[in-house]
């Protein structure tokens, strides 16, 4: 079946990209330290952090509109929406020269240099993710798999080279992921214009206006992903050491096997939900929640595998970084409730309720400040991974309750959800 196959597509993708600096971590762990690890962990949730405050909600924004709006008016919302992170990037890039000595001394780096290259890796990955969403949305899926592949299979040689035979630590690391960025922006912008989506002739202000308004809200839910994926580093490295953080990073990077698949399942879920709203009825209600069953299977059986394979995993991987393996359950737990907003959340993007998703944010992130400074302290680093496991069962109610009061689902029809399951899987696409 043709889901099914846009589904295998994209998780194999994702596997395989997120396998490659995988299969490599016996190597890497090998010529760097956790203290360099530490560093690598800090400066790529920095870039992360920095993030929604350059794209500014414009990735979701195009999702939303892709589907929406009919191609020419597309086009020149597409183009409008481009002055958001080009103006956000050149501000902070100017600011990274000010502030560069803090941002060295917060992330135990000495050359201002390092600074200066954050808000252009934020650049980078803003063309980057624009991108494949544009792919993915046009249901180009094996290109949307051979640029996610190439990208990562680039990189990982480069960073080999620059660590292994340049010597470079962990400033080799960040500087594969400068040297591929570029080309990676150069890639995006090629495409775009092939597409006939850069245009500033086209450029209208009121999606400038609609954009903002869409994703000013949203600063505040990636501040929450931040927080609930990253800022334990922080905790860790100021509570414990940076050392700490290299062990709970390769913890983390096990773990984090559950929201690769995450992330690949919602490459093929989002498009297919945003359809089926577009006329809700009974019978794309079923379909929806049939295949939100589904995918949460898939999840709940790959995390009991994680589980069962960690022991294994650990085996390989250097002797420093063994006490990582303590870290994985709760971290891929805590990455399985992640799944569930994710979801859920789905349901606020489509009717725009930025608002309710900036307010779930800002409590998510009182509670797992809190639960990370009080657990950290009592527990020690493990107390990180309580916390965010914590955190994400909070707001993962929370969003399940406000979008099913947002959009009714019909979660407890199991005998029509499995005839709508099998309909699903014994329909052949269009030849």
């Amino acid at each position: 079946m043709k889901f099914f196959k846009q589904l295998s597509i994209y998780t194999l993708s994702s596997f395989i990209v997120a396998g490659i600096p995988f299969l490599f971590l016996p190597v890497l762990t090998s010529y760097l330290t956790p203290e360099d690890y530490g560093v690598i962990s800090l400066y790529n949730n920095f870039v992360r952090l920095l993030m929604p405050f350059v794209t500014v909600g414009i990735i979701y924004y195009s999702n939303n509109e892709f589907f929406n709006l009919d191609k020419k008016e597309y086009k020149s919302l597409f183009s409008s929406i481009l002055v958001i992170p080009i103006v956000s990037f050149l501000f902070f890039f100017i600011l990274s020269f000010f502030l560069g000595n803090f941002v060295c001394d917060f992330l135990n780096i000495k050359n201002k240099i390092w600074a200066i290259f954050i808000p252009l890796l934020v650049l980078f990955s803003t063309a980057e993710e624009l991108a494949l969403v544009t792919l993915r949305n046009q249901k180009k899926t094996y290109t949307f798999a051979t640029v996610k592949i190439l990208k990562a299979v680039i990189e990982i040689i480069l960073t080999l080279y620059l660590i292994i035979i340049l010597n470079l630590n962990w400033e080799g690391r960040v500087l594969s992921w400068v040297t591929v960025g570029t080309l990676t922006l150069i890639v995006a912008i090629i495409f775009f214009k092939k597409q006939g989506l850069i245009n500033f002739k086209q450029i209208n202000k009121k999606h400038i206006t609609s954009a903002l308004l869409f994703g000013l809200p949203l600063i505040p839910e990636s501040i929450i992903t931040f927080a609930l994926n990253i800022s334990d580093r922080f905790f860790i490295a100021k509570m414990e050491s940076i050392g700490d953080v290299g062990i709970y990073s390769v913890g983390s990077q096990v773990g984090m096997l559950i929201l690769i698949l995450t992330g690949a399942l919602l490459q093929w879920f989002i498009p297919f939900q945003f359809e089926n709203m577009l006329t809700l009825t009974k019978e794309k209600k079923l379909k929806i929640v049939s295949m939100t069953y589904l995918f949460l299977t898939i999840l709940i059986v790959a995390f009991v595998l994680l589980i069962l394979f960690t022991p294994i995993i650990f085996t390989v991987i250097n002797k420093n970084f063994s006490s990582g393996s303590y870290f994985v359950f709760w971290i891929g737990l805590g990455y399985l409730f992640e799944a569930l907003y994710n979801l859920f959340n789905q349901y606020l993007f489509y009717y725009k309720k930025t608002k309710i998703i900036a307010i779930i944010a800002v409590i998510a992130l009182l509670i797992n400040i809190t639960l990370n400074y009080y657990m950290i302290d009592f527990y020690g680093t493990i107390g990180a991974a309580y916390a965010t496991l914590i955190s994400y069962i909070s707001i993962a109610a929370l969003t399940f309750w406000y979008a099913n009061k947002l959009c009714p689902m019909p979660w407890l029809s199991f005998k029509e959800i499995l005839i709508s399951f099998k309909q699903q899987i014994n329909t052949k696409p269009p030849k």
